[in-house]
């Protein structure tokens, strides 16, 4: 965290103060990893902060594939630190182990069920060609209605962004996911 250390309490601006207390009320409950960087731009951090809360905890999309789509995320940008809180947040989510270390790999795992495998497939799709084409598109749709499918987009896209936020930040080894590959 060399190049976005945490700032001292001390030391926050009224803006800083009122961002971080608003992350802190939510169920992250501290400022860190991605926020940690966030905080020096407070503005920023607050509508992050806002649309993660969304994303992440009140989604239409059940926490299980919530949480695939972050794994999913995470190994496409090589982010560390969000593969190691969201493989844990995946296992408790019911995901599968060999789901969570097939994700690692790159590889799918016969034992995945087809929902899971939908929002692989998709977000797969999506992180490689900055698309997805009509099939995988109205598999989603089909299962979770256009709503979901966006909000599949959202969760990606948010954590695309945390993901970048944490790489510039130098915040997460990205050998955490290379080792399980």
């Amino acid at each position: 965290m060399e190049r976005y250390p945490l700032l001292d309490r001390k030391d926050w601006s009224a803006e800083q103060e009122i961002a971080a207390q608003a992350l802190i009320a939510t169920p992250r409950g501290e400022v860190r990893g991605p926020f940690i960087p966030l905080l020096y731009s407070a503005s920023l951090l607050d509508h992050v902060q806002k649309l993660g809360e969304y994303l992440r905890y009140d989604s239409l999309l059940e926490p299980r594939l919530r949480e695939v789509a972050i794994l999913v995320t995470a190994v496409a940008w090589s982010q560390g630190y969000e593969w190691q809180a969201h493989a844990r947040h995946a296992s408790a989510a019911g995901v599968l182990p060999e789901t969570v270390d097939a994700i690692a790999q790159g590889r799918d795992h016969p034992g995945t069920p087809q929902d899971e495998r939908e929002i692989i497939a998709f977000c797969r799709e999506l992180h490689a060609d900055q698309h997805v084409g009509d099939a995988r598109h109205e598999a989603i749709v089909r299962r979770h209605g256009r709503a979901g499918a966006v909000e599949l987009t959202g969760i990606c896209g948010y954590y695309t962004l945390l993901a970048m936020v944490l790489n510039v930040a130098e915040i997460g080894d990205p050998e955490a996911i290379a080792n399980l590959r």
